[in-house]
């Protein structure tokens, strides 16, 4: 092969490959001059790691681009500096475990994101530690059963959902344990018969539902 040809096929295989890639460092900034964000732009989008500041000039968030969408883990922090989230992301969608807390670090909650949606098991808790909720999720939306609890640990109430709807037998309890009321759903709405129990265990009120 004509080595004048080779050659120019090779340049326009690198600038295909994007070796050339125009790469430059930007910063944003507030009206009072004060810095936005920083970060790399290759042909114009947002590449790699891009930091976030709030007027203060206090961290806001740590995110990961490629080509110009979020793609990698993405770190949010309070007007404090607390770290307050963790998510990951792959191409523009949020993926995989997500993990939150409260200003004081501990977790506050944690669950799974598959293409965008809630899914899986997530878990709220107090900022104690102690659990304050968990279920599940499909397409988004809670599904099965749900257990609430008090701060004292106890539990509050059940409840169970379908297609993102309470639907099925629902128990409220008190901060010690005893059943205060009962019944069921049927698709997001009271339906049946619904007791209301004393600390005794006597049923003090019935309600009934069409």
């Amino acid at each position: 092969m004509n080595f004048k040809i080779y050659f120019l096929l090779s340049l326009h295989l690198l600038f295909a490959q994007g070796i050339f890639a125009q790469e430059q460092l930007q910063r944003l900034f507030y009206a009072d001059s004060s810095l936005k964000a920083e970060g790399i732009i290759v042909n114009g989008e947002k590449d790699g790691t891009w930091i976030y500041y709030y007027p203060s000039g206090k961290k806001n968030s740590e995110e990961n681009y490629q080509r110009g969408v979020l793609d990698g883990m993405v770190k949010n922090y309070d007007f404090d500096g607390n770290l307050i989230a963790v998510e990951q992301w792959k191409l523009g969608v949020e993926e995989d475990t997500a993990y939150y807390y409260h200003p004081n670090g501990k977790l506050k909650r944690k669950g799974i994101f598959k293409q965008g949606l809630y899914a899986g098991v997530w878990k709220t808790h107090y900022e104690t530690g102690k659990l304050k909720n968990m279920g599940s999720y499909n397409l988004g939306n809670p599904t099965g059963e749900w257990l609430f609890y008090y701060p004292n640990g106890k539990l509050e109430y059940t409840a169970h959902y379908e297609k993102g709807m309470l639907h099925g037998e629902s128990r409220e309890y008190t901060e010690h344990g005893i059943l205060l009321r009962q019944g069921q759903y049927l698709q997001g709405r009271k339906y049946g018969h619904w007791k209301k129990f004393n600390k005794k265990g006597k049923v003090v009120g019935e309600e009934i539902y069409n």
